[in-house]
């Protein structure tokens, strides 16, 4: 797992790749925008029942249709053995688990993968953080799970979050990944669906959505490739398995028009690739820390105003442990005051964030900020629900 520590992360020069597609907001028909409606909830629908399959069997695949690829921490992850592969016609499979594979995705035989993993957090964390229906909160999400695109864009918006449903999304979207060690350029179309809903025993759980669509290639302005396009299909159903838990359950494929960028599309669904998973509750950590870092700030703000504020926070000790300032302890490692809340913090107190505050087109720069640990656990416990409706009616009043 690559460590979030990088303070800036370029996406890429957008400028050094020619457009393959007409990346201009697109005008899709009433048809079209049901298709792919249409098209997700079928996906997201298969895929759950391939889970819900897979915790009747508790939580076991048979060992004769799947080999075990690798396990590190609370993440394993599964490819198909040869013989359980679907291909381009959605033939019968000899694996249960295989018979709802998506027919559309790719030419020829393919390889599913099957990962699961089990994090801390909500399902509310985890659909806060997966949430990229802007190009800014995209970028910022691929950014934190180290997810970088050489080029994107969101083509069109299909349904874009809402006070009642603060999680939910669909929008089509458009991107450029180098894969492989020739870094080979990929093209992406693909619709990207987040969400929470309920399953036939009435218990919620999250979906996250990639995939792409033979209809797809046929809307006006996506015709025309310059160079390979990938297909890929993949769907992440999160439940909360236990307090402060929750269990991942992905499947996917990936495939190219060549067998060789197959090939090398099958080695680029690595464990590593899975592990950002986790990153995806961090993701929604640092959002809703961002969220009460301006919320606390615009609070003082207005206590200065009204006079309810008549002192500076206490300077002479640690806001979190009580600690006496040493003068010559600020010569090893000086307090920060939490940008927050103000109140000065000792250094072992101190809890430093990368935090997004420039975002551009093409690129992530995150700057530290330090925090008291207060604060911090005050934002990972706060409602992801809450943040995400006060979020959406701040952008539109």
């Amino acid at each position: 797992m690559a460590e979030p520590s990088k303070l800036s992360r370029t996406i890429h020069p957008a400028h050094q790749l020619r457009r393959s597609v007409d990346t201009s907001r697109m005008q899709l028909s009433a048809s079209e925008q049901q298709m792919l409606f249409e098209e997700a909830e079928r996906v997201v629908s298969e895929t759950l029942v391939t889970n819900e399959l897979f915790i009747a069997c508790d939580r076991k695949l048979p060992a004769t249709s799947w080999v075990h690829v690798s396990g590190k921490d609370n993440l394993n992850v599964y490819q198909a053995r040869m013989g359980t592969t679907f291909n381009w016609d959605g033939a019968e499979s000899t694996s249960l688990y295989n018979q709802t594979m998506p027919a559309s995705v790719a030419v020829g035989d393919l390889p599913m993968y099957i990962a699961t993993e089990v994090i801390a957090g909500t399902i509310e964390d985890v659909a806060f953080g997966a949430l990229a229906h802007t190009e800014r909160l995209w970028r910022h999400r691929d950014a934190q799970v180290n997810d970088l695109h050489c080029d994107g864009r969101i083509l069109t918006a299909l349904h874009l979050p809402t006070p009642q449903d603060p999680f939910r999304s669909l929008v089509l979207k458009w991107s450029k990944k180098c894969v492989g060690p020739l870094s080979r350029v990929q093209d992406y179309i693909y619709i990207e669906a987040n969400g929470i809903a309920f399953d036939a025993h009435s218990e919620r759980f999250t979906y996250h959505l990639v995939h792409s669509s033979d209809t797809l290639c046929h809307l006006a302005g996506l015709q025309d490739v310059e160079h390979e396009r990938g297909n890929i299909s993949t769907c992440c159903i999160s439940r909360q398995h236990d307090q402060g838990v929750v269990e991942v359950f992905w499947r996917g494929v990936a495939a190219s028009e060549r067998s060789f960028y197959t090939d090398v599309l099958e080695s680029y669904f690595t464990p590593e690739t899975f592990v950002s998973c986790g990153y995806i509750v961090e993701c929604s950590y640092i959002k809703k820390l961002v969220w009460l870092m301006h919320k606390k700030r615009l609070l003082n703000q207005r206590n200065l105003e009204s006079s309810l504020v008549t002192s500076s926070p206490d300077s002479t000790h640690c806001g979190d442990c009580g600690t006496h300032y040493l003068g010559y302890s600020s010569l090893v490692a000086p307090w920060l005051p939490c940008q927050a809340c103000r109140n000065v913090t000792c250094h072992e107190c101190s809890i430093i964030k990368a935090l997004p505050l420039e975002v551009s087109s093409t690129e992530v720069k995150n700057k530290p900020v330090a925090f008291c640990r207060r604060c911090v656990t005050e934002a990972n416990e706060i409602d992801a629900h809450e943040v995400a409706i006060t979020m959406f009616q701040t952008q539109h009043s």
